[in-house]
C-alpha cells in the first residue's frame, strides 16, 4: 500500500504547478498518484496554455486522444473546470483544494457557480450536503500550508531520479554527440548547484 495520500499529493502538485506548464509526459508519470479531478485540472490547463501557440481545435483533439477524453469534453467541461478551479483558488481556496483532493460533495455545475459567485439552488429530492458549504468561505480558509512546496518536491524528485536513471541505462554514452554531452553536463551542474544550495539552507 502506498504511503502517499493521493488527495494530499494532488493538492500539492496543483499548488506547485498552477503557474507553470506541466508537460504531457509528466502528467502521465503521475497517473495513479493523483485524483481524477487533479488530472482534469491539469488537462484543462494544457488546453488553455496550448491555445497560445496552436489552434484550439488541434489542441483539444490532441489532448482528448492523449488522455482518453472526447473532443467535446476537453473543449467544454475540462477546460472550464480548470478555469473554475483557478477562480476558486482566489475566492475560496479551501473549496478548490477539497475538490482537487476529491473530498468535496459538490457537483461540477456547482463548482462553476461557486467560482462565479452564483447561488446554488437545491432541487427536487436531491438532499446533498450543500447546507455545509456556506462554512467553506474565504473567511474560513485553511491556513497557508508552508510545507506544500517542499512536499511537492519530496513527491516529484524520485520521478526525476528515475527518469535520469532510465535515460542512462538506455543510452550508449560513447555514441552521444559532444554537443549533447556538454548540454547535459551544464544542466546537471545547475541541478547539483541548486540541490547543494537547498541542502545547505535546510541544514542551517
Amino acid at each position: 500500500m502506498t504511503e502517499i495520500d493521493i488527495g494530499e499529493n494532488s493538492v500539492n502538485l496543483v499548488l506547485y504547478y498552477r503557474d507553470m506548464p506541466l508537460k504531457v509526459e509528466d502528467l502521465h508519470k503521475y497517473s495513479g498518484l493523483i485524483t481524477r479531478n487533479c488530472k482534469k485540472y491539469f488537462v484543462g490547463k494544457m488546453a488553455i496554455l496550448g491555445r497560445e501557440n496552436l489552434p484550439a481545435k488541434e489542441v483539444d483533439n490532441n489532448l482528448a486522444q492523449e488522455f482518453g477524453y472526447t473532443f467535446h469534453t476537453v473543449r467544454t467541461t475540462v477546460l472550464q473546470f480548470a478555469k473554475a478551479i483557478d477562480r476558486l483558488f482566489v475566492k475560496a481556496p479551501d473549496i478548490a483544494m477539497a475538490v482537487i483532493a476529491n473530498k468535496s460533495p459538490i457537483t461540477y455545475n456547482d463548482i462553476f457557480k461557486l467560482s462565479k459567485d452564483e447561488p446554488i439552488k437545491k432541487q427536487g429530492r436531491k438532499k446533498t450536503k450543500y447546507p455545509e458549504l456556506p462554512r467553506l468561505t474565504i473567511k474560513n480558509t485553511l491556513p497557508f500550508d508552508y510545507d506544500s512546496q517542499t512536499m511537492s518536491l519530496v513527491y516529484t524528485i524520485p520521478s526525476w531520479v528515475s527518469t535520469i536513471e532510465r535515460a542512462f541505462m538506455a543510452s550508449d554514452l560513447n555514441r552521444v554527440s559532444p554537443t549533447a554531452k556538454i548540454k547535459l553536463a551544464e544542466e546537471l551542474t545547475k541541478l547539483n548547484d541548486t540541490a547543494q544550495a537547498l541542502i545547505s539552507m535546510l541544514n542551517d
